[in-house]
């Protein structure tokens, strides 16, 4: 592995050394739990791998990190190898395609290793892919989670302490819009919270407008596609679904609009959804990044992580579909380039509905945290104390209890 760090401001250097230190001097009945909160554009990505190279090459372990969807694991595989200096074979790839091949890329025990994986981590035991034992295990867009599947991911890198007992790697959640019940644990200071207050240049102003209608019925829409195409901007259409007999916006349509009354060449325009194959899915959005593509047409699954510096302009029709957390993370798809790289053409993030008094559209806030916290109000905090006592169901994720958690706020997530 080549000298040399990730380059970071900060807030980031700030957040590797909290996460850094929890890891590896976590006395005994301390937390295995930790909140890595970063608005979209603060440099998430960054701070893990950073992390990583610290504990790989300064205290020989190894590091894990579990990602909800295959094309995030392939884009943080190729960060660690690109931006972090890691060499293709420390990094190792769990995913449901690449879990027959494991065994061939196993390393020896004694080498530091980056595990990268989706839910597939759950079944695969750290013996299967080898090296050494994880000492942290990072939950990318951990709202994408269930606890359960965490807490399996957990004991499949657990190592047996002194004591004999099983000891987990600390388990950092990483959103910047965590789900109620984590934001819950961190108001009750059971889990403690790293927050970089930080963000991109061009994140910080990144434009956002509520228009009342629906995609061909309005100028404005059309306007913004041809300003942000013409300036060499990609263009995202999100809409709620891929076909639908309900009065709905779905992918067919968006296309349609894009084809007939747009009169965009079919070579420009991209489809990304979660029923393609893996192979085109990964060929859509690699085109993208290359330039390809000038505008695509999707579903809810570019919410989740996916990095396009010159994407400057999303159009998230039938947005009262969506939560207001889902809302705030598709928002963040654009406006990631570093200052002075991405196109020439102010971020821009259209939400288009036809009630725009909707409560996820009218309580839509710039913070990712502020969002959490009304998401936590109004869904309530779930179950903080673990498995319901007897019945056997899941821990759940958000529910109703007594008491306001939002008056701890301002002081477990200072403003940005």
């Amino acid at each position: 592995m080549p000298p040399g760090a990730v380059v970071l401001n900060p807030s980031q250097r700030r957040a590797v050394q909290e996460i850094t230190d929890h890891a590896v001097r976590r006395p005994q009945g301390t937390s295995h739990e930790r909140v890595l909160y970063g608005d979209v554009g603060s440099g998430k990505t960054r701070v893990i791998m950073q992390v990583c190279r610290n504990l790989t090459s300064k205290y020989n372990t190894s590091a894990v990190v579990a990602c909800p969807t295959n094309a995030l694991v392939k884009q943080h595989a190729k960060s660690f190898v690109e931006e972090a200096g890691f060499d293709d074979s420390d990094v190792i790839l769990v995913t449901s395609e690449e879990k027959k091949n494991i065994k061939e890329k196993k390393a020896p025990d004694d080498r530091s290793v980056i595990v990268v994986g989706t839910h597939a981590l759950e079944h695969v035991h750290r013996s299967a892919h080898g090296g050494k034992k994880a000492t942290v295990l990072f939950v990318d867009e951990h709202q994408k989670f269930g606890k359960s599947t965490i807490d399996e991911i957990a004991f499949q890198h657990s190592r047996k302490g002194k004591d004999g007992n099983y000891l987990p790697p600390l388990t950092v959640y990483v959103s910047a819009t965590p789900i109620p019940r984590t934001t819950a644990l961190a108001f009750a200071a059971d889990i403690p919270v790293t927050y970089i207050d930080s963000r991109s240049a061009e994140t910080h102003k990144r434009k956002t407008s509520v228009i009342k209608g629906k995609l061909g019925d309005t100028k404005e829409i059309d306007r913004q596609i041809f300003l942000h195409k013409k300036m060499g901007g990609l263009v995202i259409l999100v809409c709620p679904c891929i076909n639908s007999e309900d009065d709905v916006t779905d992918c067919r349509q968006a296309m349609d609009h894009v084809l007939d009354k747009l009169k965009v060449r079919p070579l420009d325009v991209g489809v990304v959804h979660g029923k393609m194959k893996r192979e085109d899915l990964d060929s859509e959005i690699q085109r993208a990044k290359n330039g390809d593509t000038k505008i695509i047409v999707a579903t809810s699954i570019v919410e989740v992580g996916i990095h396009i510096p010159q994407a400057s302009l999303i159009v998230i029709l039938d947005a009262d579909r969506f939560g207001v957390s889902q809302l705030h993370q598709m928002r963040g798809r654009v406006g990631r380039a570093q200052k002075g790289q991405g196109p020439p053409v102010t971020p821009t993030c259209l939400i288009v509905c036809k009630d725009t008094d909707r409560p996820a559209i009218k309580a839509l806030s710039e913070s990712g945290i502020d969002n959490a916290v009304r998401d936590l109000v109004n869904r309530g905090p779930g179950d903080i104390h673990g498995m319901h006592a007897g019945d056997g169901e899941p821990i759940k994720q958000h529910g109703y209890m007594s008491g306001n958690n939002q008056d701890n706020h301002e002081r477990l997530f200072p403003k940005a």
